[in-house]
Order: structure tokens, then C-alpha cells, then sequence
């Protein structure tokens, strides 16, 4: 089996060498490997929440009001960390509501 992967492993090479022969041999650098981290991996860069908002059960227009008091209490004591659960709208009749709306009222409060 070591040979055969072997093999391919030159077919490939001879391939780079003939159509790429700039590229041959040459090497991402290091940093450039991890340019795009997974999602896990970003979420593990973060510092964990500082503060929480759960919107299970509320309503959509709810929902906008305690994210709006929320974020803005939070800059007012320089959080920089927060997590907000919308959930899945599993108990929702139609498409789930909640994570709109957050992702609405939080790019409205961005700008």
C-alpha cells in the first residue's frame, strides 16, 4: 500500500511540476496554513460570554426590545463578550422567528 501511495504521491508532483513549474516544491508558509480557522477554533479565540440573553418563549417584537436593553446595557459597562440564544424555533408554528430578528436588531444596532 506504501508503494502505490507513493506513486501517486510522484504522479501528482510530475503533474504540479508540468503545469505549475513557478509552484514545484514550493511551500505555504506557516501562518499561511492557519489563515482560516475553523469555527470551533474561532470560538475557542473568544473569551467566554460575560454576560447571557435567552429569548426562549418570547415573542418577536419582545425579543427586539431585550436585545436592544440588553446590548445597550452592556456597552454602557464595556462588556465585550456576549451570547445571545435565540434557540431553533423547534416549538415555533412556521419558520423559526427568533434568530432573524436578533440578527436584524443586532446589525441595525451596529450601524
Amino acid at each position: 500500500m506504501k508503494k502505490n501511495s507513493n506513486r501517486s504521491g510522484f504522479a501528482f508532483a510530475a503533474v504540479v511540476e508540468h503545469y505549475l513549474p513557478d509552484q514545484a516544491g514550493a511551500r505555504a508558509p506557516a501562518a499561511d496554513q492557519h489563515e482560516h480557522p475553523s469555527l470551533a477554533a474561532r470560538f475557542r479565540s473568544y473569551p467566554p460570554p460575560q454576560e447571557e440573553l435567552d429569548l426562549h418563549g418570547l415573542t418577536a417584537e419582545e425579543a427586539e426590545k431585550a436585545i436592544r436593553r440588553f446590548v445597550v446595557r452592556c456597552r454602557e459597562i464595556r462588556l465585550t463578550t456576549l451570547r445571545i440564544i435565540t434557540g431553533k424555533g423547534l416549538h415555533s408554528p412556521g419558520q423559526p422567528v427568533l434568530p432573524g430578528v436578533a440578527e436584524a436588531t443586532l446589525e441595525e444596532l451596529k450601524r
